[in-house]
């Protein structure tokens, strides 16, 4: 993986990742995949197309969850045309949708994908976004293989975080003695982060400015939720396909299927056959409540989307929506 930014020492960075939320109506990652997908590969690098990695405003407010959808366009337009890079500014605007003049405040990375879905950051929409299964390597591999990134959460240890520290070079892996003590996840250190490869032993991240190893064992350990995202920054301009050879076409009748019933359902999930490629998935809820608390997870009712596929829904949960906080060496 190539390290496409200098970052002088410094431990002035934020967090800004809400306690994850769940809604319902997200679809789910899982019910999109067919026995047709390949295995994603060993290694995947999507990092090398990248001239920098801006701080984005990460190291004075919480916004990493703009600052990483802003990583993720960044990283999209590079590998398939002419790279864009939103201004701070741009970003910052986006956060203070969420957090007004506070700043730290944080914002939710569900309400983020929504609100980049509907409004757009910076004048880009995402198509829409899916939710994986907790701590799944194969589902996060895949999502980088095929949409380009990984848009994960994660609730940092104490020692990451850690005052007199240089937290950008400390190693995102689990110590010896396990996730206890210090090593415990602390989800008052929720941090948002995208994934723009991976290899078997480590993910390699964007945060704080700068390409960073997370190992397996450590991604499986503190992440509390990770999304896929699509987008067309995804597809070339010039083959109509993502560089991994993923065809959109199909995968637009099952984004307008979606809309279609949750315009009048508040469970929906389609699964099935998908596309000729070997999947389908499909991100985007519509308007409405998302939960919060402990409550524990529910299935719904199947149906038949326009693609003649069976519809299943898959099941969630839901979490406290309270914002981050942050450790004397995030200030």
């Amino acid at each position: 993986m190539s390290q496409t930014a200098v970052v002088p020492r410094t431990t002035s960075v934020k967090l800004g990742k809400s306690r994850p939320k769940f809604d319902s109506r997200t679809l789910l990652f899982g019910a999109y995949v067919t026995k047709n997908l390949p295995a994603p590969p060993s290694s995947v690098d999507y990092s090398k197309a990248v001239s920098s990695w801006p701080m984005m405003g990460n190291d004075k407010y919480g916004d990493c969850t703009c600052a990483a959808a802003g990583h993720m366009i960044e990283e999209w337009t590079a590998n398939t045309g002419a790279e864009k890079t939103l201004t701070d500014a741009t970003v910052l605007s986006a956060y203070r949708h969420f957090a007004g003049n506070d700043a730290d405040a944080g914002a939710s990375m569900l309400d983020v994908l929504k609100y980049w879905r509907k409004t757009g950051i910076g004048g880009d929409k995402i198509l829409g976004f899916t939710q994986l299964q907790p701590r799944s390597i194969v589902q996060a591999k895949d999502s980088i293989t095929l949409f380009g990134n990984c848009y994960i959460g994660v609730s940092l240890p104490d020692f990451a975080v850690a005052a007199n520290t240089n937290v950008i070079t400390t190693p995102w892996v689990v110590p010896p003695q396990g996730p206890v003590g210090d090593a415990a996840p602390n989800p008052e250190n929720g941090h948002c982060i995208p994934a723009v490869g991976y290899d078997d032993r480590n993910l390699y991240v964007v945060t704080w400015g700068t390409l960073k190893m997370m190992s397996w064992e450590f991604y499986q350990t503190y992440m509390d939720e990770a999304f896929a995202v699509l987008s067309n920054d995804w597809i070339s301009q010039r083959l109509g396909t993502a560089p991994n050879g993923f065809n959109l076409a199909s995968l637009q009748q099952d984004l307008r299927t979606v809309d279609i019933f949750s315009a009048s359902s508040a469970r929906i999930t389609i699964g099935g056959s998908g596309s000729s490629t070997g999947t389908s998935t499909s991100g985007a809820t519509t308007s409405g409540t998302t939960t919060s608390g402990t409550s524990t997870s529910g299935s719904g009712s199947s149906g038949t989307g326009s693609s003649g596929a069976t519809s299943t829904t898959g099941s969630t949960s839901s979490g406290s929506s309270s914002t981050t906080g942050s450790s004397t060496t995030l200030r």
